[in-house]
């Protein structure tokens, strides 16, 4: 299955800069959300595309490494998003 296109939308408030990276595919299974970011989970759903279940968890990884918030969840008007969270502290300014 195709998840269609991908888009990468920023926004900032009071404490944070938050990243959210979308498609407009089938989205999450109901509860994937506090999974999705283990070691070699996968989806359950008819529409698997293979892969090792690593992907996700890696990025959850290096995130945490960092200091970086990672989310996932549905968006409303379909699609899966995933969203990094910078806390202000972490930015420098320029």
């Amino acid at each position: 299955g195709n998840a269609g296109p991908i888009t990468v939308s920023g926004s900032r408030n009071a404490s944070a800069v938050l990243l959210t990276v979308r498609d407009k595919g089938p989205g999450l299974e109901t509860g994937a959300e506090a999974t999705i970011f283990e070691t070699f989970a996968q989806g359950t759903g008819g529409d698997r595309r293979g892969g090792s279940g690593l992907g996700l968890a890696i990025v959850k990884g290096f995130a945490d490494a960092a200091g970086i918030g990672v989310t996932a969840s549905n968006h409303d008007e379909g699609g899966a998003a995933f969203t990094l969270t910078f806390d202000n502290s972490l930015l420098v300014r320029v």
